[in-house]
């Protein structure tokens, strides 16, 4: 599943995505640009999957069409002949978090939650469980991470909302719903006081 489709799919489910776009084409591009709100980033719809930082295929802090036009173009190479279009979104701040999951062929579905971004790979901070996943499971995934006391506030810092997050946690356990889907991730999941966006996701289908 493509990016655009992914997310997509992840705001089916109730599920915060920023405000954005899909164009296959320059024209296309800068018309349905109007509708958003500068900065943007830019992200590689591709037709298979790739790590879009490491291939070149994100753009992040577009701040006038010009520059929106450039990122297009820079990505469309980077995609190559698995090019599909590009998503353009608002770009959002906040503390990155990952909410995933995949279907273990013990267990059945599984999910994760930790620390996203690129902290995931580096301090593997995350909490799993199997499903069903509620409201009360899902507090005790995000309590249970070390980095809880940053997503609760720290020492001045201000936290993220962690009834919102619980329930972006429980809204995520339902892509599972669609028996086709066997593994998923967002990551990151940009959390603040008053939300969570997730502003990428991948998801694997049988």
């Amino acid at each position: 599943m493509d990016l655009y489709t992914a997310m997509t799919r992840a705001e089916s489910v109730g599920i915060s995505v920023p405000r954005q776009v899909y164009a296959e084409r320059t024209d296309d591009l800068l018309k349905k640009s109007t509708e958003l709100t500068y900065p943007l980033v830019a992200k590689l719809v591709s037709r298979k999957p790739v790590h879009k930082t490491d291939k070149g295929g994100i753009v992040l802090g577009i701040k006038t069409p010009e520059e929106l036009v450039k990122a297009y173009e820079k990505i469309r190479k980077a995609g190559k002949k698995d090019f599909l279009g590009v998503l353009v979104q608002e770009q959002v701040k906040g503390i990155e978090v990952i909410i995933g999951g995949k279907t273990d062929p013990q267990f059945g579905p599984v999910l994760l939650f930790g620390l996203g971004g690129i902290f995931t790979e580096i301090f593997q901070d995350y909490s799993l469980r199997i499903l069903p996943v509620n409201k009360r499971k899902a507090t005790e995934m995000i309590k249970e991470i070390k980095a809880y006391p940053v997503l609760k506030g720290y020492r001045g810092k201000q936290g993220v909302n962690l009834k919102k997050l619980a329930d972006t946690i429980v809204k995520a356990s339902t892509l599972f719903n669609d028996p086709r889907i066997q593994e998923f991730d967002m990551n990151p999941v940009m959390c603040t006081k008053k939300d969570c966006t997730a502003v990428d996701a991948r998801i694997i289908t049988l």
